[in-house]
């Protein structure tokens, strides 16, 4: 073979190596079980419909309605349970649990309700190793003087069958951040949920037996989705709609967890399209980025559910449809997104 056409060869292949170190390197974002670049090319989609979890090993945890599963870096399912699972799934830092929004039946006040829990889920087989039912807790809730639906909680012509009064959307382990030494329920491995209809934030232990923190948000916001403690100790909150005189609109709510009073949001950030504000009704959520971006879906009118990413100033950087559906461009309905680093899950998978 002459000596040019081995050097052409030798660059092709050098050239497809550099790319691939350059991909296993870097940062992308992760929707359900897509995968996206930052310039919103979709790099992997992965054969499961539902929401997607990635390890480091290659495994990956998907669950739907109806069942959480497990499959190895090759597909093979490795465990499947049946349960209630919604919302949002997180795996934990030891990364030998995933804890996961479910629901719990009661039968209360002549009529079946249902109130959400969390559940802790072993990796290694499937099987709950607890569960925090909020309704063991419901009393103190429907008690409390800032609970808003605290006159009429009791009332059994409120419950129709099924019913969902609790309404939790977002779970979220605490990181390392200012008042992991100041205050217990603050400390690194704690869970942040957020009920939505009880309308309260509550952080409980790894093994979900106890109530250490809880604020209610009943005069500020009307719905929330994907509360998360940041690195000064702040709950930061995604906040579909705020009590205003103006439109509905969506932000992301910064509250003060040390002060008593109910409402102590410190401050406001309110990411524009266009100069103009958004409104995203029943999901959604945020991430922020180590270079201050902000990372947040949003709903336009033209294209639906989308994902957007903002700098530290608020200007738009990017913003596209994830799994756009055919023909009618509204993208799927998502609770949240993340930056999701792909080098040694792509290291440890045969595909």
């Amino acid at each position: 073979m002459p000596l040019l056409k081995i050097k052409s060869v030798l660059l092709f292949f050098l050239g497809i190596l550099i790319f691939q170190l350059k991909l296993n390197a870097e940062d992308f974002i992760e929707v359900n079980c897509h995968i996206y670049d930052f310039k919103a090319n979709l790099v992997k989609a992965l054969p499961y419909q539902g929401s997607c979890a990635y390890m480091p090993d290659g495994k990956v945890i998907m669950f739907n309605e109806g069942s959480l599963q497990m499959y190895d870096r090759s597909n093979k399912l490795l465990w499947k349970v049946k349960g209630p699972y919604h919302h949002q799934m997180k795996i934990n830092f030891n990364q030998d649990r995933i804890y996961i929004l479910s629901s719990v039946r009661h039968y209360f006040h002549s009529k079946t309700v249902r109130l959400d829990s969390i559940e802790a889920i072993d990796l290694k087989n499937g099987k709950t190793i607890a569960v925090f039912d909020i309704f063991k807790n419901l009393f103190d809730f429907a008690t409390d003087e800032n609970f808003h639906l605290q006159r009429s909680l009791f009332q059994s012509a409120i419950f129709p069958a099924d019913f969902d009064i609790s309404h939790a959307n977002s779970v979220f382990e605490i990181p390392d951040n200012q008042l992991s030494t100041k205050h217990q329920a603050f400390k690194k491995g704690n869970w942040l949920i957020n009920f939505g209809l009880l309308r309260y934030l509550i952080i409980v232990d790894k093994d979900l037996k106890k109530i250490l923190w809880k604020k209610s948000y009943s005069n500020y916001a009307q719905s929330i989705h994907d509360a998360q403690v940041n690195s000064k100790g702040e709950v930061v909150s995604y906040s579909n709609a705020k009590n205003s005189r103006r439109k509905n609109y969506t932000s992301i709510l910064f509250l003060d967890p040390l002060k008593d009073a109910p409402d102590d949001f410190i401050r406001e950030v309110t990411p524009t399209l266009g100069g103009a504000t958004f409104f995203q009704d029943y999901v959604g959520g945020f991430q922020y980025q180590n270079n201050g971006d902000l990372l947040v879906s949003v709903f336009t009118h033209e294209y639906g559910f989308q994902l957007a990413l903002f700098d530290p100033t608020l200007k738009l950087k990017l913003i596209f449809t994830p799994n756009p559906q055919k023909g009618l461009n509204r993208g799927e309905a998502f609770q949240d997104a993340k930056v999701f680093n792909l080098s040694k899950f792509l290291k440890n998978r045969d595909d």
